[in-house]
């Protein structure tokens, strides 16, 4: 645990950040499972504070001739490049469309966007290499908004590259040399956050069917670019789209069938729920989803419009930035899509699916200025604390302690009132959730990946489910360093003032 504050006659700045590599298992178990998979399901990670993105991809090894059906794993990857960005304005790593300029990778396409072939070019042919580093630099400025490396990691496919696969023995070299890459092990992690949940105020609906509909439509997909000077024949992108929107379409007819596409709130939970209870998986879902929203409901939508509703979510929850950019909240939208594809005749909105805001014991960079160049500073400070499964309770520290939650209503279920006054909340025990712990419902685990896909044959991709709740002794200890940091520095203030 890292302490930096600043002091002066006139000013006193305190900053709290939680850095260290005692919570990095589940990221290095994570990298070991991508390396050595038992299937395919392309994943991308930027942990809060990481100094690199990384992005897994596996490639169909022997698919090295020019083929109208082979885009060399050029479409996964800007597919897996969206999610990178979307946990980027998630976890308020980007608060700006503007791209970056100065302290940062700017322009430099080199450093931007790297590859890594664990296995060598024996394992997986150095075209991949070239064809998908030409795909990342070909992307507009407007989508080269992070400060950091983004390493797109090629594994063979371990179902389309029979007899090849990454030996045990280099998967083992080279997890706790990426590890270094991306956190700094060996310096303490400086700065990484492992523990953050920011995905809480995550759409995955949208998200998946924005990743895809970017990544190759013919109209706005950024793939169109990604090919200049390929020889012919080259990946047919606008017809791959379209064959999958008329294969996500026939489900609707056939298989699992419109009856049960119900989208709901569109998050984590709800989409494990809709593939649990009625087979519709993530992406086709997420396809129907963003067509609708694109191309139907509001046409004059741009991905900037889309990006700015995932930056506002990081700080006041999806369903309210989606209302502040469309001017319509997420429950019409929804209703609208539900008859529009004949799921129903009538939809009766449920404000449930309107989810609100939740912070997770958040550094939050917001609005803070940019400090690049500034040395020993951070510029990140902690926001409040959430229950996994209720509300955010505010900030951490304040003047008045709430004694019941939301809207003044009563904790419900053997949940406990949080946080100060003007954001209240309950602090939900185990198997409750709701604003006022009224809820009983399942805790999945989270999946392995954030924002994992599966962008094999069959088309599938498990929704990242809601995490655990945060360890109470991490808050008490933080809330507890804080007071004895800013006592201490009043003393020190008082001593100096004499």
């Amino acid at each position: 645990m890292l302490h930096f504050f600043y002091l002066t006659s006139s000013l006193i700045c305190l900053t709290l950040v939680t850095a260290d590599c005692t919570e990095k298992s589940h990221a290095e178990n994570n990298l070991h499972q991508k390396l050595f998979p038992d299937d395919a399901s392309a994943g991308a990670d930027y942990v809060m504070g990481a100094y690199a993105a990384s992005i897994y991809l596996y490639i169909e090894v022997n698919k090295i001739n020019a083929e109208e059906n082979n885009d060399f794993g050029c479409k996964v990857a800007l597919h897996e490049y969206g999610h990178v960005l979307q946990q980027a304005f998630l976890s308020r790593q980007v608060t700006s469309l503007t791209p970056p300029s100065s302290c940062s990778l700017g322009t430099n396409d080199i450093k931007r966007f790297q590859i890594l072939n664990p296995g060598g070019h024996s394992v997986v042919p150095q075209i991949f290499e070239t064809k998908i580093k030409q795909c990342m630099d070909s992307l507009p400025s407007s989508q080269k908004l992070l400060k950091v490396p983004t390493y797109l990691i090629l594994i063979p496919h371990p179902h389309e590259s029979p007899g090849i696969k990454l030996d045990q023995s280099i998967v083992n070299k080279v997890v706790p040399e990426y590890m270094e890459l991306f956190y700094h092990i060996k310096d303490g992690c400086p700065g990484v956050i492992f523990s953050i949940n920011f995905m809480a105020n995550e759409n995955n609906a949208v998200a998946e069917g924005e990743a895809e509909y970017y990544s190759e439509n013919g109209v706005d997909g950024y793939m169109k670019n990604a090919m200049n000077g390929w020889t012919a024949p080259i990946f047919n992108y606008a017809g791959d789209w379209n064959q999958r929107l008329i294969e996500s379409t026939n489900m609707l007819s056939g298989s699992p069938g419109k009856a049960k596409f119900f989208i709901r709130s569109g998050n984590g939970y709800d989409m494990t729920k809709l593939e649990d209870e009625s087979g519709w998986r993530g992406n086709p879902a997420g396809e129907l989803t963003y067509n609708y929203l694109k191309t139907i409901w509001r046409t004059s939508t741009t991905h900037a419009d889309i990006q700015n509703i995932w930056m506002g979510a990081a700080t006041k929850g999806f369903a309210q930035s989606f209302h502040d950019v469309t001017g319509f909240k997420w429950s019409k939208f929804v209703c609208d899509m539900q008859i529009y594809y004949d799921v129903e005749t009538t939809c009766i909105e449920d404000d449930k699916w309107n989810l609100k805001f939740t912070d997770p014991i958040f550094p939050d960079p917001a609005g803070s200025v940019d400090c690049c160049g500034i040395e020993g500073t951070t510029c990140v400070q902690y926001a409040g604390v959430r229950n996994a499964d209720g509300p955010s309770t505010g900030p951490s520290t304040g003047p008045s302690t709430c004694t019941n939650g939301e809207n003044g209503s009563p904790c419900q279920n053997g949940g406990s009132a949080s946080g100060t006054s003007g954001s209240c909340g309950c602090t939900c025990v185990g198997g409750y959730t709701g604003n006022n712990c009224e809820t009983s419902h399942k805790v999945h685990s989270p999946s392995p990946s954030v924002a994992g896909d599966n962008d094999s044959a069959d088309n599938s991709d498990p929704a990242p489910a809601p995490v655990e709740d945060q360890s109470n002794t991490s808050a008490a200890n933080n809330d507890r360093w804080q007071r004895i940091v800013v006592v201490g520095i009043v003393l020190l203030t008082s001593f100096l003032l004499v």
